[in-house]
């Protein structure tokens, strides 16, 4: 039973990944692959979240960015937001081989499995969109010690519009 979960999440992976390898490590990935860590930090009495994501190649840090947004519904809203705004930054950054990572478990599966969570549907849409424009994507779950790199600029974007509220 496992082997045949593991086969359909795969099955999944090389969907949206076109032209892709499931392989788990970036050495397997083309040599201009980048990494993109993406984070949200939400704060619920402002309604409001602040994004954080970091582009590397080559475990160099090329860019790191944040952006906060209100009003933001829930925390799933504010990591999908973060998503987007990091997929929108790198392919203006011209970068087309993207290994994406999100500490948010719901959000990784449902844009693995296109599942159309009524909560996120436009961003989900726009996140699609902009994978469609990638010849190569991975998109997959990190844990949060690992995404720490991502965790604080999206807090102190949250703790910029805490204030200015």
């Amino acid at each position: 039973m496992i082997v045949s979960a593991r086969d359909w999440e795969n099955a999944q992976i090389k969907e949206l990944t076109k032209r892709s390898t499931t392989a788990a490590t970036l050495s397997a990935f083309p040599d201009d692959t980048v990494e993109i860590f993406s984070d949200a930090a939400w704060k619920e009495d402002l309604k409001a979240s602040g994004s954080g994501w970091i582009i590397i190649r080559n475990s160099s840090i090329l860019y790191q960015e944040s952006a906060c947004e209100h009003p933001v519904s829930s925390p799933l809203v504010g990591e999908a937001l973060a998503v987007r705004s990091a997929l929108e930054h790198a392919l203006r950054l011209g970068f087309l081989k993207i290994s994406l990572k999100s500490g948010c478990l719901a959000l990784i599966n449902a844009i693995k499995r296109k599942e159309p969570i009524k909560e996120i549907f436009g961003i989900l849409g726009d996140i699609d969109n902009l994978i469609a424009h990638l010849p190569f994507v991975i998109v997959s779950h990190v844990l949060r010690t690992a995404n720490s790199l991502a965790d604080t600029p999206a807090k102190n974007a949250l703790a910029s519009i805490s204030t200015s509220l």
